[in-house]
């Protein structure tokens, strides 16, 4: 799971970067959210437990 986040080290960019860099990976069973969503983190988290 992975949440890219607005702040960071560098040109974040608004957290644009993180997430195009996430969402390139091409990672099997990798779940992004959007940027800054730690609520939508957490709903994934539980859904993917029950």
């Amino acid at each position: 799971m992975a949440v890219p986040t607005s702040v960071r080290y560098g040109s974040s960019e608004g957290g644009l970067a993180a997430l195009a860099a996430l969402l390139t990976s091409g990672a099997p069973g990798l779940a992004v959210t959007g940027i800054d969503d730690g609520l939508g983190a957490a709903v994934l988290a539980r859904r993917l437990l029950t």
